[in-house]
């Protein structure tokens, strides 16, 4: 085969879409090897989307992979277990709030079996139990916001380690937060996508059926739709130089 066969065999339909079909299942294979370990979950998605950027037709896949991998392994790390902490704090307060519910509730009972006593008693306690269901939902509510605008912020944050490596962990958040305002439908769409790997995961714990499908396309394939779809998106950021402007945000500020 000569270079110009070569390169138009490269070059054809049929071979971009069975080498993008292999890259699809080979970095969902490896980034589940890799996700065995909780800390290596966010390093694992950060390297399969940058191999998805990554033109593999000329060279080895799994180097890009692992190339990729140990780039941004630093940064992905600390970002990771930044997530970590607040998944950590946010499911130890919605338990907190649903235990403190329940015994609320069983005060009130409580009471009612004693509603024999005086008046003024009775309806102390019962504006204290308003008072502390209001403190109690408007807790619950803060809460799930909080977790709202870390998956929002946390859907970009990939994207923005391997486009803008140069801004710092602080500056990548708050770029993150920006493009998650600026296209908000995007961002939509890609947090409908991780929520998919993540109901996805949970199924096969109900379901082995959905493990094979999950072993071979779970992680990569909602990723590389992603990758699609916000390319346009952090092609426009890196033309207005946004890690100049991040840089420059936060000298004015410090």
């Amino acid at each position: 085969m000569n270079v110009t066969d070569y390169e138009q065999k490269l070059n054809s339909k049929s071979y971009r879409f069975f080498d993008c079909l292999f890259k699809i299942v080979l970095t969902n294979v490896l980034s589940m090897i890799i996700s065995l370990s909780i800390i290596g979950i966010y390093p694992a998605v950060v390297a399969t989307i940058s191999t998805m950027k990554t033109d593999t037709l000329r060279g080895g896949l799994f180097k890009a992979y692992f190339s990729n991998l140990i780039k941004y392994l630093k940064k992905s790390i600390i970002i990771g277990l930044i997530g970590l902490i607040i998944f950590a704090v946010a499911v130890y307060a919605m338990y907190f709030y649903s235990q403190a519910r329940l015994g609320m509730i069983s005060r009130i009972l409580c009471d009612d079996l004693f509603n024999n006593f005086l008046n003024v008693k009775v309806s102390l306690k019962v504006e204290f139990s308003n008072i502390e269901e209001f403190l109690l939902t408007g807790g619950f509510i803060v809460n799930i916001i909080l977790i709202i605008v870390s998956l929002i912020i946390g859907c970009n944050l990939p994207f923005i380690i391997i486009e803008f490596p140069s801004l710092n962990i602080k500056e990548s958040i708050r770029t993150s937060f920006y493009i998650s305002l600026k296209y908000f439908r995007t961002t939509l769409v890609c947090l409908i996508g991780d929520l998919i790997i993540i109901g996805l995961f949970a199924s096969c714990l109900f379901d082995a059926r959905l493990l094979a499908i999950f072993m071979l396309i779970g992680i990569s394939l909602p990723l590389f739709l992603e990758v699609k779809l916000t390319y346009v998106i952090y092609e426009k950021m890196k033309k207005l130089n946004i890690e100049r402007i991040m840089h420059d945000y936060g000298e004015d500020y410090e």
